[in-house]
C-alpha cells in the first residue's frame, strides 16, 4: 500500500474496519467498548497522520493501538471478558506473529465479505459482529427465515470466493 495520508485515510479505514473489529474481538466481547476503541485508534491515527513517517505499514500500526487500547481498556477495570484465544503465557514473539497471521487470514475473508452483493455483506459483517439471525432480522426489517436463507447463501459465495483466492 502507498504511504498512507488524508486522501487515502478513508478507504485505508473502510478497506479494514471488518479486519479492526475482527481482531479488537480478540481480546473483548463487548461491542460498544469495541466500537469506543476502534473509533479512538482511528481518531489517533488522523491525528498524527500528518507527522507519522515514521509508520512503515499502517496496518501493522492500527494493530499495535488496538491491541493495546483493547488491554489498557481491561486494566482500567472496564468490564468486559478476555476472548479465550489470548494466552498471556505465550512468548510475545509467538503471540505477534499468530496474531499477524490471523489478521492476514481476516483481510482475506473481509476482501471476499467487501466483494458480496451489499444485502449479504451486511448479514455477514452483523455476524461477524456477533449478532444472532433474530437481532440481524430486526436491524435490516428482514423475516428471520430471509436472514438464514441470505447467510446460507453468502456462505456458499464466500466459500467459493475463498477457495478461488487460495489457488
Amino acid at each position: 500500500m502507498k504511504r498512507l495520508d488524508r486522501d487515502n485515510f478513508e478507504s485505508f479505514i473502510l478497506d479494514n474496519s471488518i479486519l479492526f473489529h475482527y481482531f479488537a474481538r480478540k481480546y473483548i466481547s463487548n461491542q460498544h467498548v469495541i466500537e469506543d476503541i476502534l473509533q479512538d485508534c482511528y481518531v489517533k491515527l488522523w491525528d498524527i497522520i500528518d507527522h507519522a513517517e515514521h509508520i512503515g505499514n499502517a496496518k501493522l500500526y492500527m494493530f499495535g493501538m488496538i491491541k493495546n487500547a483493547c488491554l489498557n481498556s481491561n486494566k482500567k477495570g472496564v468490564r468486559v471478558l478476555l476472548v479465550d484465544s489470548y494466552d498471556e503465557d505465550t512468548s510475545s514473539d509467538g503471540s505477534i506473529i499468530q496474531e499477524i497471521f490471523d489478521s492476514e487470514a481476516s483481510t482475506m475473508i473481509a476482501r471476499a465479505i467487501n466483494s458480496l452483493p451489499k444485502k449479504y455483506a451486511r448479514i455477514m459483517v452483523l455476524s461477524l459482529k456477533g449478532y444472532k439471525n433474530a437481532q440481524i432480522a430486526t436491524i435490516l426489517n428482514l423475516s428471520e427465515d430471509a436472514v438464514k436463507s441470505q447467510k446460507k447463501r453468502a456462505m456458499k459465495k464466500l466459500s467459493t470466493l475463498m477457495d478461488a483466492s487460495l489457488g
